[in-house]
């Protein structure tokens, strides 16, 4: 069957998974060195570095968040829900049989249902949660001072916003090893790396005759 080249992904959606892979690796790396994990760099540093590394990708996502406003990318996430068993489906049997992949990419629809289902809740229910947590743990002496103390919420600051955020890294880590197996699933083992960094993906011609 023919083959063709087409671009799934753009200069700036590339950057932007680049770079929150970094950020993100930076996030756990010194997250569990606060959280007492492993003692690789000192805690005062460890503390620092993830202060500004959230920050910072915080700042990607606001960029992001614009990104797929203005130019129409968040219609990437719209999708047939009939189309999810048929996934689903694939993924616990049909890959096993090399059966062909149930949704194609196009430059309008490069996520199949089950990736814009997952990646979606990441974005807009993980990632803000791990971003509203950290922020709350980065001021907890301004907020205790001048807001919790006289609702009397010392122990919501203090324990259950560090449970909500550490539950939250480890979901972090899970999506990742996940995500990475799941880059594996292409034609080749490295396809879909290779798409990523250079923004074109070969994918067959689907042509009558």
């Amino acid at each position: 069957m023919a083959k063709k080249k087409i671009k799934i992904y753009t200069t700036f959606i590339r950057f932007w998974h680049w770079t929150q892979v970094f950020l993100l690796a930076t996030l756990a790396f010194t997250g569990f060195a606060v959280h007492g994990t492993h003692r690789l760099i000192r805690f005062d540093t460890a503390v620092k570095v993830h202060n500004v590394t959230g920050i910072a990708l915080g700042l990607l996502a606001f960029a992001m968040f614009f990104y797929y406003i203005t130019t129409g990318e968040w219609k990437q996430y719209k999708f047939d829900k009939g189309d999810i068993l048929a996934q689903i489906k694939y993924y616990t049997s049909g890959i096993l049989k090399g059966e062909p992949h149930p949704h194609q990419k196009t430059e309008i629809s490069r996520l199949n249902p089950l990736q814009k289902i997952t990646y979606l809740n990441f974005k807009v229910i993980i990632l803000p949660v791990m971003g509203i947590t950290g922020t709350m743990y980065l001021y907890k002496e301004y907020l205790e001072e001048n807001f919790y103390s006289a609702l009397g919420l010392k122990l919501f600051v203090l324990n259950n916003v560090a449970v909500l955020h550490t539950i939250g890294a480890y979901i972090l880590v899970a999506f990742v090893i996940v995500h990475v197996y799941m880059t594996t699933t292409g034609h080749s083992v490295f396809s879909h790396v290779k798409t990523m960094l250079t923004g074109w993906e070969e994918v067959e011609e689907h042509g009558e005759g």
